[in-house]
């Protein structure tokens, strides 16, 4: 058994000096491949009611689906 952890290391990716990270002007960002068991339509809708913008970068099987629900 191998364990990889998947982290993001936050001394090295921080926001710049300067920046408006207000509630405001947040977003969430998912980079990878867009298929149902990400559960992408949940996210979609999670970050819907709270008020924050989201980015999905990739593709895959939802594609459509979730490009069309950004559309509507």
């Amino acid at each position: 058994l191998c364990v990889i952890p998947n982290y993001l290391d936050v001394d090295r990716f921080t926001p710049l000096q300067g920046t408006d990270i207000s509630v405001d002007n947040r977003r969430l960002l998912f980079v990878g491949r867009l298929s149902h068991e990400k559960n992408l339509i949940n996210l979609a809708w999670a970050a819907h009611r709270a008020g924050i913008g989201l980015d999905l970068v990739g593709n895959g099987p939802q594609f459509e689906e979730l490009k069309s629900l950004a559309v509507s």
